[in-house]
């Protein structure tokens, strides 16, 4: 028999366990992509939380947070300097993965101790950190 007997023999061309063969095939392959997506999204929104917590928190807190509730919520600055305005600078240091290996936040607070800005940059300026 050739493949125009064989066609005409089974409805759309195609036999009863074949069909059956592609739908589980096409139900695991849509499983799996599933799964990809869903883990990859996990990923994406672990990597994205860690990577920018302190942006998050600080973008939040500009104009109306104030130097104590900063303090309570990424603890005492490495250091502290007095303005002439009567403001404070503060500057916190993170280790982080990335390829600076760590992070240097530098905040500005006004004369009524709330923060107006803040500025990041790497801390490591000589480059990148080495793990040995």
């Amino acid at each position: 028999m050739d493949w125009t007997e064989m066609y005409r023999a089974e409805p759309n061309g195609v036999s009863a366990s074949t069909s059956a063969n592609l739908s589980a095939t096409r139900k695991i392959s849509m499983h799996h992509l599933r799964r990809f997506i869903f883990e990859g999204g996990i990923l994406l929104l672990i990597l994205a939380g860690c990577a920018t917590w302190p942006d998050t928190y600080l973008n939040a807190a500009v104009n109306h947070t104030t130097q104590d509730d900063v303090a309570q919520s990424l603890g005492p600055p490495l250091l502290s300097q007095d303005l002439s305005t009567g403001g404070t600078v503060w500057s916190y240091t993170f280790a982080d993965n990335s390829t600076y290996g760590c992070s240097s936040y530098i905040l500005t607070f006004d004369r009524e101790k709330i923060l107006r800005g803040w500025q990041w940059q790497p801390a490591c300026p000589q480059g990148p950190r080495i793990s040995r």
